[in-house]
Parts: C-alpha cells; structure tokens; sequence
C-alpha cells in the first residue's frame, strides 16, 4: 500500500501515531523530502541537523539544572547537616549507656557501630565516637569525641577523656599515638 506526496508530507507536518489496524507509520523527514523530490542526503542533513538541536537542547536543559541545584552539590558531597551530627551524637550518648567493662571489642561494635575515629597506642587501641557538637568550629575539636579504651586483648577497659589520660599516663611509653 503506497502514500501520495501529499499523505506524506502531511502525515510528517502532523504526526500521527502508528495503528495496528491500518498498519500505517507517521512517515520520517526523509521519505517526506524524497517525496517532494528532494536528494536523499539532503534529507539526512536536515534530519542530522534536528538531531543535534535535539541534543544542545538536552545539553542546555540540563546544565540549567544542575545550575538551579547548586553545581558544587552535585560534584563534591556536602558535609553532614548540624542535624544529622545531633542524630549521630544522641544515639552514641545512648549506647554509651549500654556498655559495660570487659566487652569484648565485637560486642562493643555491635552496640556502638563503627567508631568515627580511631587512634593506636603501644598498650591498645582507642575508639572515638561523636558525642558532642562544637558549633562555630571549622575543624572537629578532640572533646566533641568520647574514647573507648580497649587492651591488647581487645576487651573494653573502660572510656572517657579521664579514663584515658590516667590510663595512658600509667602505661610505658614505647611510642607516640598512631591515627587511623
């Protein structure tokens, strides 16, 4: 079944879409030139042509986007909202609660989570977790953190700045702190 000149170029003026009862196809840019008597690489340019405005707009529509939604957000991760911080130092204050001397270091990390720092020392190994918030502060101070102290053995021997400089003070001294 063949389309005039006139159905084709009319059907791609006001394309219509594809029914399965006549079987008949909005016809392309190209048959519609070819019809008209135009060269067919006349109508693959013009067809290519459509096709790279297509794409600049696409190019053009998202980049005012991602301009709209502030570039840096989408290049570079933000850091954590005050918000999220308190989430983070409320449930730390509470499982703090939970803890006991003489938990085995797995245990502990059951209760806790991972610690959001940690520190070596010659006699064990110490875990820092968030429990204060500093604010007007661009760099974490140590007393936003409270350590977990945990032997060679890895068995919880207890916590607290206190605990850790009378700790550390009746330890030998072999060699400086080591930050992971």
């Amino acid at each position: 079944m063949g389309y005039t000149r006139a159905e084709l170029c009319s059907a791609y003026e006001e394309p219509v879409a594809a029914s399965e009862e006549t079987g008949r196809h909005t016809p392309s840019i190209v048959s519609c030139m070819w019809a008209e008597g135009g060269s067919i690489m006349a109508a693959r340019e013009a067809k290519a042509g459509a096709t790279r405005r297509r794409q600049w707009l696409w190019i053009l529509s998202v980049w005012l986007a991602t301009s709209g939604l502030g570039c840096s957000s989408l290049l570079m991760p933000s850091a954590p909202s005050d918000r999220e911080i308190q989430a983070v130092i409320d449930r730390n204050t509470r499982n703090l609660l939970r803890l006991q001397v003489d938990m085995f270091a797995e245990y502990v990390s059951d209760i806790m989570g991972p610690p959001q720092r940690l520190e070596g020392y010659p006699w064990g190994i110490v875990w820092l977790y968030r429990t204060a918030l500093t604010k007007k502060v661009h760099v974490t101070p140590e007393t936003d953190f409270t350590p977990l102290v945990f032997g060679r053995s890895g068995v919880l021997l207890g916590w607290g700045r206190d605990f850790l400089a009378t700790y550390s003070q009746s330890q030998p001294s072999v060699g400086g702190v080591v930050q992971y």
